[in-house]
């Protein structure tokens, strides 16, 4: 028996279409769904690592900083080390008050100064050899640094210069006796003695310098 095929052909046809049809719209719907989960992974990868990255600037910014802060500071340790070393080079070291109270208790009523004056010197030898060390006990003869510096290139001592007069010769030398005596003071040099009229009076005109014994020589 011969089977009879009533179906038309183009119900077929339409069926196959609306299959492919099926098939493009679900393939089609998982690559939107794969992109979509894939951009999603993409995204949350490059957010932590925008995040990682700004994180790793923040803590390179913060030791960029810091390294700036730690030269800064150490250079303003430098400039109060070098104005520490100056102060220490250019300060004598007795104080002025204590010296003018040792001047007084040598000076006798019959002696007026006319200058007092305090200066900085190289100290030195009795054969003017330059000490180069610092602090009050200094070496001689040893090696200066070969840096140029505004600083003094020896250590310094006070020189006191007396310019005054005096009712007599007896009175200067007296005066010289008690600078020579007194522990503050040492190579007292009388630089001249001389007659002056002052008025109808006869006086004596001086001048008398010395150091402050304040520094010890070591050879």
């Amino acid at each position: 028996m011969k089977e009879l095929d009533f179906i038309p052909d183009w119900y077929r046809a339409d069926r196959q279409r609306k299959r492919r049809r099926h098939r493009h719209c679900v393939l089609f719907g998982l690559v939107a769904a794969l992109m979509a989960a894939w951009s999603f992974i993409v995204g949350q990868s490059v957010s932590g690592l925008s995040a990682e990255t700004q994180a790793i600037e923040i803590t390179l910014e913060k030791g960029r900083q810091a390294v700036q802060d730690a030269l800064a500071m150490e250079q303003e340790i430098a400039a109060l080390d070098r104005l520490a070393r100056i102060l220490e080079a250019l300060t004598p070291r007795t104080t002025l008050s204590a010296i003018l109270g040792e001047l007084s208790q040598c000076v006798e009523e019959q002696i007026v100064f006319s200058q007092v004056a305090l200066t900085q010197e190289p100290i030195s030898d009795d054969t003017g050899k330059m000490a180069s060390s610092p602090g009050g006990l200094v070496r001689l003869g040893a090696t200066k640094p070969a840096e140029a510096s505004s600083l003094p290139d020896a250590p310094q001592r006070t020189r006191v210069t007396l310019i005054g007069i005096a009712a007599g010769g007896a009175e200067v030398a007296q005066l010289i006796n008690r600078l020579e005596t007194s522990h503050y003071f040492d190579r007292v040099s009388p630089v001249y003695s001389r007659a002056k009229k002052v008025g109808a009076k006869e006086v004596t005109e001086f001048e008398i310098t010395c150091t402050i014994a304040d520094y010890q020589v070591k050879r």
